[in-house]
């Protein structure tokens, strides 16, 4: 942890650090020495190996057949760098995110933009999986230390921070699961990036809580910091909202009519006043109107209030622009992309959950878990209210055919997996699955009634289904979502965020990317990322003042 005050650890100070503490400065070359030494051991077999390999006629047991072409192609590997690393990333001019992902050695072939189908070259893939890339693992390392370092001070009440030592208050929206966890995934990471630290608004009510972590908060995300809002200054947390600057802090932002309360999470007025609803203004509290009770609106603000714009805290990077005030201290949105960037800190939130113990020993226990060689290809079909909601339109229902030829295209190239891993609301999809299922594959899914999520009429979105607050649902959910994320492949639509989340959760966890097939459109579609800025944030803001 970095002293008191001090800026998070650079690449090169944890390096330093971490080896000459360990082992002294002999000690740190003596090491040196042995990864070198095993780098070029790996090297050196590999060109063997690529020798061998190289000289066998074609249709022997290392060739594959390509579903698209005709003939067989001789599956030569291609030895690593002498450092032991596989080509893996695609660059781009600086100051520019890479859209594009790997295919072969040193060719980028696939756009996340504007392809759907992403199927690497499988001798490619069987190398870059024997030898993932180190460097991907060392960035990512530095990047969730630094994290750390940042959300969890020597001292609550003096956080190091470049907006003048302050954290920047938070808190989820309306929206169901999935994507609340991808935007909120994406709303800390931009503040992290430029060591602004966050932290939740411990309402007790917001969707998805879980009061067994007694937070305000929910289970299957990892707690964002030691710290409460209880143990910093009201004058050091900056409740931001989606208007500008003067952006107000605890200390003030219910006015001079109320009073900040944590245990609820928003302000506690005076008789005669409400809090204002953050999407007509800043959530100060206001003068009931003819007609209003004061007593009905503060009991139904305190059980559950729609989307809580009563309560202060940011939600959405696009809405606040807050990020944008700040220089970023950190590169690795640049460097590598977003796709990678965000899986990181995605695997972060949820592989260092209070529940995450429980859903991947479950998954591990039926069979999910391609890393230790129970290879899998995770499947999601999103029916639901994915086929009524009238405000998303560009949503599509697919039937189980059509999700069964893509699992016969990756097996045709890379082989049998052992199982499929079936997540879906409709248990329509399960039945014609095991009817359907004449290879005899082995079919794994979750033993539950999906007869609630079938929406009871046109638009009965569960953006507005309370019901899905309930631990025991969400627990449900984020089953799918971990036993997903254990395959190595996957195929499903990017019209719903478990797409994003598992194909980012398969990369981050195997350290390479991964193959995926979308049946709807790509993952980068205009029609996602622009509801969050992503790869581009356009228009370019500008620069805010976050004086109070």
């Amino acid at each position: 942890m970095a002293r008191q005050g001090a800026r998070p650890f650079t690449r090169k100070g944890i390096q330093i650090s971490r080896i000459v503490r360990a082992l002294g400065l002999v000690g740190a070359l003596t090491l040196s020495a042995v990864i070198f030494r095993n780098n070029r051991k790996i090297y050196e077999a590999s060109v063997m190996e690529y020798e061998m390999i190289k000289n066998e006629p074609a249709g022997g047991p290392n060739t594959k057949q390509l579903p698209s072409t005709t003939h067989t192609i001789q599956k030569k590997k291609k030895p690593p760098k002498p450092d032991g690393e596989v080509f893996w990333e695609c660059k781009t001019q600086q100051n520019e995110m890479s859209t594009r992902l790997p295919t072969t050695f040193n060719i980028c072939g696939f756009d996340l933009v504007s392809d759907k189908r992403y199927l690497p070259d499988p001798n490619y893939l069987d190398l870059v999986q024997a030898y993932p890339p180190e460097s991907w693992r060392l960035d990512s390392a530095l990047m969730i230390e630094a994290a750390v370092d940042l959300q969890n001070p020597l001292s609550c009440e003096n956080p190091f921070s470049e907006d003048k030592g302050r954290f920047h208050l938070l808190k989820l929206i309306q929206a169901g699961i999935g994507f609340n966890v991808y935007l909120f995934t994406n709303l800390v990471s931009r503040h992290l990036e430029v060591d602004v630290p966050v932290m939740v608004n411990e309402n007790s009510y917001w969707r998805f809580t879980d009061s067994n972590c007694g937070r305000g908060y929910t289970c299957h995300l990892r707690n964002l910091t030691k710290c409460r809002v209880d143990d910093v200054p009201r004058d050091k947390v900056v409740a931001l909202t989606h208007h500008g600057w003067p952006f107000p802090t605890l200390a003030n932002v219910c006015g001079e009519h109320g009073t900040w309360i944590p245990a609820k999470g928003r302000c506690l007025c005076r008789k005669g006043y409400v809090p204002q609803e953050s999407g007509q203004s800043d959530p100060a509290c206001r003068k009931l109107k003819p007609n209003e009770q004061q007593p009905r609106i503060s009991d139904m603000m305190d059980r559950f209030h729609k989307w809580g714009l009563t309560a202060p805290g940011e939600v959405d990077v696009g809405g606040s622009g807050c990020p944008y005030s700040f220089v970023n201290k950190r590169d690795e949105r640049y460097k590598h992309g977003y796709f990678w960037w965000h899986a990181q800190y995605l695997n972060w939130l949820i592989t260092e959950a209070d529940n995450y113990k429980n859903t991947q020993g479950w998954a591990k226990e039926m069979g999910l878990d391609h890393l230790a060689g129970d290879t899998c290809i995770a499947v999601h079909v999103r029916h639901g209210d994915a086929c009524m909601d009238p405000y998303s339109k560009h949503r599509t229902c697919h039937s189980w055919t059509e999700y069964l030829a893509a699992i016969e295209e990756m097996e045709r190239i890379y082989g049998n997996q052992k199982s499929i891993f079936l997540a879906t609301d409709n248990q329509t999809i399960v039945d014609d699955a095991v009817r359907m299922n004449h290879a005899g594959r082995r079919l794994v899914y979750q033993n539950i009634s999906r007869a609630k999520y079938k929406p009871r009429n046109w638009g009965d979105t569960v953006d507005v289904r309370r019901e899905f607050n309930k631990p025991e649902i969400v627990t449900e959910f984020m089953q799918d979502v971990v036993g997903l994320s254990m395959c190595g492949y996957f195929i499903g639509t990017f019209t719903s965020s478990v797409g994003w989340i598992t194909t980012e959760l398969q990369s981050a966890r195997l350290g390479h990317y991964r193959p995926f097939i979308a049946l709807d459109m790509p993952y980068g579609h205009k029609k996602n990322v622009g509801r969050f800025p992503t790869f581009e944030d356009k228009p370019k803001p500008q620069k805010k003042r976050l004086d109070t």
